[in-house]
């Protein structure tokens, strides 16, 4: 795959959700396909092209939703202490869910979020400690399509994208604590989870990097919550 311009620029997550895009459109041959906005590195989809006009870009906001894991309901109890971490684990002890009368007006029953059904919470967690992630309009949409492409690699890109991004409830500096090691852990999974959609190979330096990321991610969260 060849860099053009202020594409060699771009972070490899980047890199990949572009080639995603480019694969899915090729594959999947939708004739119009939905448009990807440019977002931050914590985003699952990213474009080049021009701003979206302010009722766009409202529309999408509206279509925004919000997923909660409970500190109360997060169980590290089946994680090592020491050796190798188990990251689907991990993954699953820690992925937030929706509110379910907001996750079937938005599709969330697709066969693809299966994972997160168990997740599913009857009304917003407040005001306990949760962790939190939004998901837009443009993430939903490219699970979908990837849905249409491969069910089961979906299913993970899902699992990812629900991973929390932050805390709710809790003091700043718990909050500035786990912010970078949250953001971190849910780069490494959507990068290998696009990786795997994308039919590649993990690279051994990403492998690294996401188990760094898991690391550190678990120490804080223990230390967040009390264990030792």
């Amino acid at each position: 795959m060849s860099l053009k311009g202020d594409e060699s620029r771009l972070p490899a997550d980047m890199l990949l959700l572009n080639e995603r895009r480019r694969r899915l459109e090729a594959r999947a041959s939708v004739s119009s396909a939905p448009d990807f906005e440019d977002v931050d590195d914590d985003r699952i989809v990213d474009d080049d092209v021009a701003p979206r006009s302010l009722e766009t870009s409202a529309k999408n906001a509206s279509h925004a939703i919000t997923l909660y894991r409970p500190l109360g309901l997060l169980n590290l109890g089946a994680l090592a202490w020491s050796g190798k971490i188990d990251e689907q684990a991990l993954t699953l002890a820690i992925a937030c869910g929706p509110i379910a009368a907001q996750a079937l007006a938005m599709g969330l029953d697709a066969p693809w979020y299966r994972t997160l059904r168990p997740l599913w919470l009857t009304a917003l967690p407040t005001p306990e400690t949760s962790l939190v992630v939004e998901l837009t309009h443009d993430d939903l949409e490219a699970i979908a399509l990837a849905g249409a492409v491969n069910m089961s690699a979906a299913a993970e890109l899902a699992l990812a994208a629900a991973l929390p991004l932050a805390i709710l409830g809790a003091d700043s500096p718990a909050r500035s604590a786990a912010k970078p090691v949250l953001g971190a852990y849910r780069n490494a999974v959507l990068v290998h989870a696009w990786r795997r959609f994308l039919g590649g190979t993990t690279e051994a330096d990403i492998d690294r990097e996401g188990h760094a990321a898991a690391v550190a991610l678990l120490s804080t969260l223990r230390a967040l919550l009390g264990e030792s």
